[in-house]
């Protein structure tokens, strides 16, 4: 009977990660004939815990926890034909922000001393959303014929990505 027994001498690191997030969404109407105008993206925060688990000593694991904001602004234009020569004209102005917890545990090769390829799946939990929205001009509420309602937005829970990346 033979007994062997390996350590890895490569140490596990752990850090905090921040960051900036550049992001856009992709903005579909639900009413026929209304699309978006104009659409930017948006920059928010990314901020975390790292770990660096070592393999051997060219591959290593890298489970992240972040918090995430990602979102957009985007604005609409909307004119309404009424049957009698009359015409409604409407700008919106919107603003989405979603906050996630992501998950990325990212796989990295050592190619050489100074360059490592990264990989990995990406999954974020949606756990808030702020939604401004504002109409010009603004709503009067004695107008029934008004056929625009107010800003809505439908969001999924979950957010599934792949990343790759040089370090």
């Amino acid at each position: 009977t033979i007994a062997t027994n390996a350590q890895s001498l490569i140490p596990i690191k752990y850090g905090i990660k921040v960051g900036l997030n550049f992001s856009n969404l992709n903005i579909t109407s639900t009413i026929d004939g209304v699309q978006p105008t104009d659409n930017s993206s948006q920059m928010g925060i990314a901020a975390g815990f790292i770990l660096h688990i070592p393999f051997s000593d060219e591959w290593f694991i890298n489970p992240e926890v972040l918090y995430s904001q990602k979102g957009a602004s985007f604005n609409y234009a909307f004119t309404h034909e009424y049957e009698i020569n009359q015409r409604d004209k409407y700008k919106t102005t919107n603003q989405v922000t979603l906050s996630y917890v992501e998950l990325n545990p990212t796989i990295s090769y050592k190619a050489t001393d100074k360059l490592a390829l990264n990989f990995g799946p990406s999954v974020s939990f949606l756990i808030g959303e702020e939604y401004i929205y504002t109409q010009d001009p603004a709503r009067d509420i004695t107008n029934t014929t008004n056929i625009l309602t107010d800003g809505l937005v439908e969001t999924a829970s979950l957010d599934v990505g792949l990343n790759l990346g040089i370090s």
